[in-house]
C-alpha cells in the first residue's frame, strides 16, 4: 500500500532535521521533491510525505490537491493515510522565530495566531482532539536528546533504524535560526544548543529590541499549560510568564 503522511508543524520546530532523518531511514531508490512535498520511491511501493507548515490541522494545500495526478501519477485517496504532528517546546520555538526576526514582522494579533496554531497541534499530540484516524506525534526535545525515542519512533514508521543522518545539519530553512550553517556544526548538528534558545533573551542586553513580541507569546495561560503536559516544566522559564 503507498503510503501518505500529512505533516504539521511551525516552521523552527526542528522539521527539517526529523524529515531529512526519516528520509535516512528509509532505503528508497528514487526521491521526488515538490514545494510542499516529497516522494519517496522503495524497492516496493512509494511514500509521500506532505509538508503543512504553519498551518491548522486538516488543513490541505489546495495547489496539491489540483496537481495531485500531474504530480504522483495517482490518486492521493488510494493512499494509507497517516498524520505527523512535530512540536517544539514554545520557547526555544518561539525564541529561534525572534532570533530570526520572524515575530519582529508580525503584528500582536498574528503572533496570537500562531500560538493557536501551536496550541492546537498541541492539543492533537496529547489526543485533547483526535482529527485523524492514524497519526505519529513526534517530541523534537525528544528526539534531539534520546536514542530510544528515535528507535520507537522507527518501530512507529514501521522502518529499520540506522539512526543515519541524526547529526547532520538540515541544508533545508537556512539551518539553524541561531548558527546558520556554521560548518562547525554541520556534521555536529546535535552541538547546537536547540533546548536553551530560550536563554538568550535573558542573558544578552543587545536582544531587548526583540523581547516584546518574543515575551507577548507568554501572556496566553493555555499555551503553557500545555507546554507543561508534553514537555514538563522547563527549568527557568517561569520567569517568562510569572511576574
Amino acid at each position: 500500500m503507498k503510503k501518505l503522511y500529512n505533516c504539521y508543524f511551525l516552521s523552527r520546530s526542528g522539521s527539517h532535521a526529523i524529515r531529512d532523518w526519516i528520509c535516512n531511514q528509509i532505503e528508497y531508490v528514487e526521491k521526488k521533491q515538490g514545494h510542499h512535498h516529497f516522494v519517496m520511491i522503495t524497492e516496493y511501493d512509494d511514500i509521500m510525505i506532505e509538508n503543512y507548515e504553519r498551518d491548522r490541522i486538516k488543513f490541505e494545500h489546495k495547489s496539491l490537491l489540483d496537481r495531485k495526478k500531474k504530480v504522483l501519477g495517482d490518486d492521493r485517496s488510494e493512499r494509507d493515510k497517516c498524520a505527523i504532528i512535530i512540536l517544539r517546546d514554545p520557547f526555544n520555538l518561539f525564541a529561534s522565530w525572534s532570533y530570526n526576526r520572524i515575530l519582529q514582522k508580525l503584528k500582536i494579533k498574528e503572533i496570537k495566531n500562531f500560538a493557536d496554531i501551536w496550541k492546537e497541534h498541541a492539543r492533537e499530540f496529547l489526543g485533547d482532539t483526535d482529527n485523524f484516524n492514524s497519526k505519529i506525534c513526534i517530541s523534537y526535545n525528544k528526539w534531539f536528546v534520546s536514542v530510544e525515542y528515535r528507535k520507537e519512533l522507527c518501530d512507529k514508521f514501521g522502518m529499520k533504524f540506522t539512526d543515519e543522518g541524526k547529526n547532520k545539519l538540515s541544508l533545508s530553512g537556512n539551518g539553524s535560526s541561531f548558527n546558520g550553517m556554521d560548518k562547525r556544526f554541520r556534521k555536529h548538528a546535535d552541538r547546537l544548543d536547540t533546548l536553551n534558545r530560550w536563554k538568550v533573551f535573558l542573558i544578552e542586553d543587545k536582544y531587548d529590541s526583540y523581547k516584546k513580541n518574543f515575551m507577548e507569546v507568554f501572556k496566553d495561560h493555555e499555551l503553557i499549560s500545555l507546554s507543561k503536559r508534553i514537555f514538563g516544566q522547563i527549568e527557568g522559564t517561569e520567569v517568562l510568564f510569572q511576574k
